[in-house]
Order: C-alpha cells, then sequence, then structure tokens
C-alpha cells in the first residue's frame, strides 16, 4: 500500500482501505457477539418454557381429578389466567425481573372485588422470572380460598406483607398472607388438605429454598413462607430507580 503524498511531496495520508478493512474486522466481531447472544438468549428461553410447562402439567393433573369437570375446568383457567398475567409482568422487563407488588397485585386481579379488604405492605424489590411465577401461583391460591371459605368472604381483612429483618440473629427474606374477621377457622386433616394449599407450600418452598408455614387460628389463616437471605439475596434486588441505573439498597439487618 502507497502512502498519498501532499503538495509538500511528503506522505500525508494512507489509503481509506485500511480503515475499511479494521472497521469489517470489528462488523465481524460485533456479528458473531450478536448470534453468540442470540443462541444463549435461545437456551434461556426453552428453559424457561419447559418451567412453565412444567407448572401447568402439575396444575393440570392436580385440578382434572374429580367428577366435577365444570369446576376443575374453572379453576385451571384462572390458574392458566394468573400464569399469563405473571408473563405479561415479565415481559415488559425482558424476562429479567418483576416488582413483588406488580406479582401480588397481578395475581389479586381477579378478586378485585375484594381488594378493599386487601392490604399489601412492603420495599420495593424485585424478582426474577422462576420465583415470579412461583410467588403468582401462591398469592392466587391464597386468595381463590380466602374468596371461598376465609375471610375474604364476609367481609373480612387480609393483610400482605413482605421484609428483609432479622429472623432469631438470622438476617432473612419474609412473606406473609395473613387473615381475620372471617369464620371461626377449623384445621383441616392432612387427608382434607385439597391442592391448592399443597400447591402452595411446595412452589414457594422448592422456588425460594424457605420454611413455609400455615397457621390455622380459629381467626383466621396465616402462611408465612421464611428464607435466609443468603438463599435470595443473589436475586432480591431493589427497583430500579431510573431506567438504565439500579438504586442502591442497603437492607435493615
Amino acid at each position: 500500500m502507497s502512502a498519498i503524498l501532499g503538495s509538500n511531496g511528503k506522505a500525508s495520508r494512507l489509503p481509506s482501505a485500511s480503515r475499511a478493512g479494521s472497521d469489517k474486522r470489528r462488523a465481524i466481531s460485533e456479528l458473531k457477539e450478536q448470534v453468540e447472544r442470540q443462541i444463549l438468549l435461545t437456551a434461556e428461553l426453552q428453559h424457561r418454557i419447559k418451567n412453565t410447562l412444567a407448572i401447568v402439567s402439575a396444575i393440570a393433573n392436580q385440578t382434572m381429578q374429580g367428577d366435577n369437570i365444570a369446576a376443575a375446568r374453572e379453576a385451571f383457567a384462572a390458574r392458566l389466567a394468573t400464569l399469563s398475567n405473571a408473563h405479561d409482568i415479565l415481559t415488559r422487563t425482558n424476562w429479567s425481573y418483576a416488582s413483588i407488588k406488580d406479582v401480588v397485585q397481578g395475581a389479586l386481579a381477579p378478586h378485585r372485588s375484594s381488594l378493599l379488604c386487601i392490604r399489601t405492605n412492603g420495599p420495593e424489590l424485585v424478582l426474577p422470572p422462576k420465583q415470579v411465577l412461583a410467588l403468582a401461583v401462591a398469592v392466587h391460591e391464597l386468595a381463590t380460598n380466602a374468596t371461598k371459605y376465609g375471610a375474604l368472604s364476609t367481609g373480612g381483612t387480609v393483610a400482605i406483607e413482605w421484609s428483609v429483618e432479622k429472623i432469631d440473629e438470622v438476617p432473612s427474606f419474609r412473606f406473609s398472607w395473613s387473615e381475620s374477621g372471617g369464620p371461626i377457622v377449623v384445621e383441616p386433616s392432612p387427608s382434607q388438605m385439597g391442592f391448592g394449599s399443597r400447591l402452595i407450600e411446595q412452589m414457594l418452598k422448592d422456588n425460594f429454598a424457605g420454611e413455609v408455614s400455615t397457621s390455622y387460628r380459629k381467626s383466621g389463616i396465616e402462611c408465612e413462607m421464611i428464607t435466609p437471605l443468603a438463599n435470595v439475596e443473589k436475586f432480591l434486588k431493589p427497583i430500579t430507580a431510573a431506567k438504565g441505573s439500579v438504586r442502591s439498597h442497603n437492607y435493615p439487618v
């Protein structure tokens, strides 16, 4: 490659071919990165679809039992609608995370007539997809039971709270559902436990690696999930303060 001479006879610049070659290599490198990123995203999408289908399969197998097909179909449709709403919430952030508050409110959507009887309280935190789906299903089942048999069936109240706090000197994440003002509660025998109750405990326990307890107090049912912060801090994050930035957060523990 020969230099281009200036008016004084000295080399002033090189032909643009060298820059073109550099631009081409950069474009190829960027294209390769995009292809690799797309492969990773596709694999992640397949993984998430499999997780969702596994949840749907479990719900279908347990719901479609007994002789009352109409009731089973209605319950199954409601559970699918809850999953669909959680998917919609996740889609807004490209399946990165979702606000706990949005997840809870979305799961309560079918029970809007009773929302005046439901209080929610907790910090602005977000969770990743797997935990979002689990929490949405659990809250839906709790609300359904409360509407049919619990506090929301007689004008009682429900308090939903989540927090990061020290429990027995261990920094922990806590989520609770507490009913009051409803019918007197009688604890069911193990044989009377429905799929909804089992689903609540299993979904929360498996996806949050924590302990789930349900207390059948006469004044109302209380369901609580507690997990050491070490189990969830890798994904438990504060909500973004602005697009593209994350607000720093110090847990009050």
